[in-house]
């Protein structure tokens, strides 16, 4: 008899769903999720019934056994039935005995689909005997069920949702299900079969409380009640379950669905059909007013197709993009890895291949030029465009010195004081200060003179902070070009070679230069703290007069008043020392934006690591920077192999776009069968059709045919064409019809 579930028949739904079994099969699943249905419920929620219905095969069913671990059943058409049973981790295992590849279960003869339970409880017990390492939700079985009347279908039978430890499971076990069974219900490809059993109340079911928690807005939920039947007739347990499952209570998109499992004792009736039973209980009382379409296995295998079907439809292109995507990415960090490093030559040629690429990226860090993938970062932290952060951190440095830079800010006497850095003074009283420098320096100088150093003095007092700012400035270039050569390894490398290079060049490097920069920041400052004002720019004589010009008509303050005070040999040093303050503050930023971060810290930045570096570098040096570990070997070819699947994957997902272009373009494809009706023809009924028309494509991709014999068809020089499978007329009552069945076009 025909299975029940075999309802996806077109050559579309064919593809779609075979598309996603390969990517499957290829492990593509391990990377990327796919997707697919996954049936899961509190314990005893009645999982096991729903899996024989949708698949045909009977599951474990008993009150004490549940399993504790995910169970991925493929369903395959072939033309002998079998079973076969795989064992493998999950790809985030870690403390699993069992090799990555699987452990076949019930020996390597394919066993029989009744010996599936077997299968289940034979795996639980090699998961029993690896337990004390590992949890049994860190494995998966997989069920590869095959049969002449067998549909395209892959299900995830998930462990049954435990409310509280017991004998046989402990609160670990209860904790590790619980995130099993989240860890699959956050996948967005997933489509949720909630089971939800009417023997208990529905507000202590877990499952109702995850599937809301991570399918909020129910897009990919499908609701399904089972054992109704323990239900008492008229009872308001009874009412709430049918409001249930008319989606008015907890609401699903895809609403729910009532299935009437068999009870134990039904289960034990050979004569016992599920069908029969269905159809009388869903014919009468309350039950009776749900929809037809909303109750019974057969139009809950309907409504899973369409779901599968359109969940496919939607993410399939999305895991097409994401398969290209990891491509590109295991590319990249294949790149990173480079060839097998085994030999002093290997190794040398891997490192000269590597300072290539890194003095390539570091100069155009450098220049500002942008054109190269790798500055494709728009982190606000990223450091890769170099010279637009050093271009910003010149600005903030020449900002923080015209802003901070000084030690006092003279104010007039009329403005409050309120800031300290830096700090703020009344002119008048930086006049009095100034008046105390003329009687520390006098000199030899004749009264209303003074002595030059006065000048001196009072500038070197207000440019104390020069030092620091410098030093902060030159000090945070360090860290940014750390941060940027970090990264650039990161980015050309695999992490423990991006260590190593670190960790042995380019940090002694820097230190080297950090302590160069310094020397360099002292060198500059050491004119304006130990040597004596003096300037060949011009613009000092003509700050000076503008300052001048400003104190003529000035109101005589308290320091006209004052006996003691010089007032004009103290107005002319604060206007000496703030024209020259001006002129050596300009000076001193460049020189350390120039001479000190651009020609000692960015200037010779790409040959920390260059080829000729590379080709003076010891035996043991090379050893030490380049030998290869047994982990970069292993993640080497855990690389290749993922890109093996992956690429595996893409061809799958472009061949079914290809399929999907074909069809949708060019209605008969190599698997249609062309039937002939022609009426008013003199075909003879015991000639084949072939023998009777020749047909073949067109470049636009219609059909033309015509008699392969005019004498077997009254209108054989005339040609008929088939558009997007309709059939046409040539007038004269011939015509050409294609259906849908399977064969083949020659």
């Amino acid at each position: 008899m025909m299975n029940e579930v075999n309802l996806l028949q077109s050559n579309t739904q064919l593809s779609l769903l075979n598309t996603i079994d390969e990517l499957r099969a290829k492990g593509v699943d391990h990377y990327i999720s796919l997707p697919q249905l996954i049936v899961c419920g509190d314990q005893s929620s009645g999982k096991s019934s729903v899996l024989h219905a949708l698949s045909g095969v009977e599951f474990p069913k008993s009150e004490h056994y549940c399993t504790q671990f995910s169970t991925e059943i493929i369903l395959r058409r072939a033309a002998t039935p079998a079973a076969v049973a795989e064992l493998r981790p999950r790809p985030s295992a870690t403390n699993t005995k069992l090799p990555k590849s699987g452990k076949r279960i019930g020996g390597e003869r394919s066993a029989s689909l009744s010996d599936v339970p077997k299968l289940i409880e034979e795996a639980s017990k090699v998961i029993g005997q690896d337990k004390k390492e590992s949890r049994a939700c860190d494995y998966i079985l997989t069920l590869r069920l095959s049969g002449p009347d067998m549909p395209y279908l892959t299900l995830i039978d998930l462990p049954g949702l435990i409310h509280t430890q017991n004998r046989g499971q402990t609160y670990d076990d209860v904790l590790g299900i619980k995130a099993l069974v989240e860890e699959y219900m956050a996948q967005p490809e997933c489509i949720i079969l909630a089971i939800v059993s009417a023997q208990n109340y529905k507000e202590n079911q877990i499952v109702i409380r995850l599937a809301k928690e991570y399918d909020p807005t129910g897009s990919r939920t499908l609701g399904i009640i089972t054992k109704p039947d323990t239900l008492e007739t008229g009872s308001d347990r009874e009412a709430t379950y049918i409001e249930l499952a008319r989606n008015r209570d907890v609401v699903f998109l895809h609403g729910w669905h009532v299935l009437r499992n068999a009870n134990a004792i039904e289960r034990k009736d050979e004569s016992f059909n599920r069908r029969v039973v269905e159809s009388t209980f869903f014919n009468r009382g309350k039950w009776d007013s749900l929809s037809k379409q909303t109750v019974g296995v057969k139009s809950l295998q309907y409504r899973l197709r369409e779901i599968l079907l359109n969940r496919i439809k939607l993410e399939l292109p999305k895991v097409t993009r994401r398969v290209q995507l990891e491509i590109r990415r295991c590319h990249s960090r294949l790149e990173k890895f480079g060839n097998p490093r085994n030999s002093p030559k290997d190794q040398m040629n891997f490192l000269t291949e590597l300072s290539v690429k890194f003095q390539v990226l570091c100069r155009d860090a450098i220049h500002g030029y942008y054109t190269h993938d790798f500055f494709s970062d728009d982190r606000e932290d990223s450091t890769r465009r170099l010279r637009a952060i050093i271009f910003n951190m010149s600005e903030e440095f020449a900002n923080k010195m015209y802003e901070r830079g000084h030690t006092y800010e003279i104010v007039d006497g009329k403005t409050e004081i309120t800031q300290t850095s830096p700090q703020q003074i009344h002119r008048a009283d930086y006049m009095m200060k100034i008046q105390g420098y003329l009687q520390q320096y006098r000199g030899r100088e004749l009264q209303g003179n003074f002595n030059p150093a006065v000048i001196d003095h009072a500038f070197k007092q207000n440019s104390r902070s020069w030092g620091r700012i410098a030093r902060d400035y030159v000090r945070e270039v360090c860290e940014i070009m750390e941060t940027f050569l970090d990264d650039l390894l990161d980015a050309i490398t695999e992490p423990d070679m991006a260590h190593r290079l670190s960790r042995g060049l380019f940090y002694p490097a820097l230190e080297r230069k950090l302590r160069l920069v310094n020397e360099k920041v002292t060198e500059l400052l050491e004119p304006f703290k130990t040597g004596h004002p003096a300037t060949l720019n011009r613009q000092f004589i003509a700050n000076l007069r503008e300052l001048q010009s400003r104190e003529k008509g000035m109101p005589t303050g308290k320091e006209r008043q004052s006996e003691t005070l010089d007032y004009d040999a103290c107005s002319q040093i604060l206007d000496c020392m703030t024209a020259y303050y001006g002129i050596a503050l300009n000076v001193f930023i460049d020189n350390v934006a120039s001479l000190a971060v651009e020609n000692c810290l960015l200037k010779d930045l790409p040959e920390l690591f260059s080829p000729s570096i590379v080709s003076d570098l010891s035996l043991e040096q090379l050893q030490e920077l380049c030998q290869e570990t047994d982990a970069v070997r292993d993640a080497r070819q855990e690389e290749e192999e993922k890109l093996r699947v992956l690429e595996a994957g893409l061809w799958e997902c472009k061949k079914h776009a290809r399929y999907n272009a074909l069809a949708s373009q060019q209605p008969v494809s190599e698997a249609s069968l062309i039937q002939f009706r022609l009426t008013g023809a003199s075909l003879k009924s015991k000639d084949p059709v072939p023998t009777a028309l020749s047909y073949s494509s067109t470049p636009t991709g219609d059909v033309e045919s015509r008699p392969a014999s005019a004498s077997k068809i009254d209108d054989g020089d005339d040609w008929q064409r088939i558009q997007s499978g309709k059939s046409t007329d040539n007038g004269r009552g011939s015509q050409l019809l294609i259906s849908p069945s399977i064969t083949s076009v020659t």
